[in-house]
């Protein structure tokens, strides 16, 4: 059975699965990531459909508990519309629509999907290491992690950057303005 493809407009549609279009990705794509243009260009539409709800899936997981606003309305399926939100100028961004950094970041992921890259691996049980002692000289760091080992989560600088820079998520240390 094929899934529907639903584009998320900024109205809290119910069904939707996806923060942007085919063509906005196609335009993305072929201006921002040229090396993946000709995979992406190749796939049938119903392909590059299953990779944009996989970035839209991997959004909403990795970064709904850091997105700087709350959701429009209770009843809607995704993250976004969210109010609240100001970018990094001080403007507000508005609650009514998807922010293009938004769709942006959706892409990122769903390229790296296309390319192969598990976007959010399955829970194992971290590594072996459950500590580490750093000594240099007379200076010792110790660090424990938590579970007993580091996370097998990948992590994206880029769409990181992407959701900073707009606002919609807030860089780790920093505290939101009021």
């Amino acid at each position: 059975m094929a899934t529907t493809f639903v584009v998320e407009d900024g109205t809290g549609i119910a069904g939707a699965n996806s923060y942007c279009t085919v063509a906005f990705a196609d335009q993305y794509i072929e201006d921002h990531l040229p090396d993946d243009f000709a995979t992406w260009d190749a796939l049938a539409e119903a392909l590059q459909q299953k990779w944009l709800r996989a970035g839209t899936r991997y959004l909403d997981r990795v970064y709904a508990t850091r997105y700087a606003g709350s959701r429009t309305n209770e009843d809607q399926v995704l993250a976004f519309p969210q109010e609240g939100i100001e970018d990094f100028d001080g403007y507000l961004v508005e609650s009514d629509s998807i922010p293009t950094a938004l769709a942006q970041a959706t892409v990122e992921a769903a390229t790296r999907s296309m390319n192969g890259t598990t976007l959010i691996p399955d829970e194992t049980t971290p590594g072996d290491t459950e500590s580490e002692l750093l000594k240099v000289g007379p200076i010792t760091i110790s660090e424990k992690f938590a579970g007993g080992g580091q996370s097998d989560q990948p992590t994206f600088p880029t769409i990181d950057r992407i959701l900073q820079r707009a606002g919609l998520i807030l860089p780790p240390g920093r505290v939101m303005r009021s």
